[in-house]
């Protein structure tokens, strides 16, 4: 049982459970705006009643192609809310990280190892090296 809490506690399987959580509230809020908001006002545009009830027949198979086009306007609105609300806000911050870190660090020129730049010896050579400017 120890065993469990400490992996329950240590690594990212509580960040997980949130995020699978958050994730399904998501979904559901984005499927309720397209369902009930989207696909009827797209729908009046296009003089149908209701989007999702578009349908083809072909001899005795029926195609249901609104039902699929109001779940694929679902899936592209959520993959644009996670896109421009989590993943680019992200990438922004380890760039900005990644630019702090090239200026506080320097290469040593005898064994290419990176060290900060206010080092006078390289940690992996040992290499006395000149101030940094």
């Amino acid at each position: 049982m120890k065993d469990f809490r400490d992996f329950a506690l240590k690594s990212n399987f509580l960040d997980l459970a949130v995020a699978v959580v958050v994730g399904a509230a998501l979904a559901t809020l984005v499927r309720s705006f397209v369902t009930n908001i989207l696909t009827p006002a797209i729908a009046a545009v296009g003089g149908y009643p209701d989007i999702s009830s578009l349908e083809l027949k072909v001899g005795g198979a029926v195609f249901r192609y609104g039902a699929f086009l109001t779940a694929l306007i679902a899936f592209v609105m959520t993959l644009a809310v996670v896109f421009f609300l989590l993943v680019r806000p992200v990438q922004r911050l380890r760039a900005r990280s990644a630019r702090k870190e090239a200026e506080s660090a320097r290469e040593c020129p005898y064994c290419l190892t990176k060290i900060p730049k206010a080092a006078k010896r390289c940690a992996a050579c040992c290499a006395a090296l000149e101030p940094a400017p």
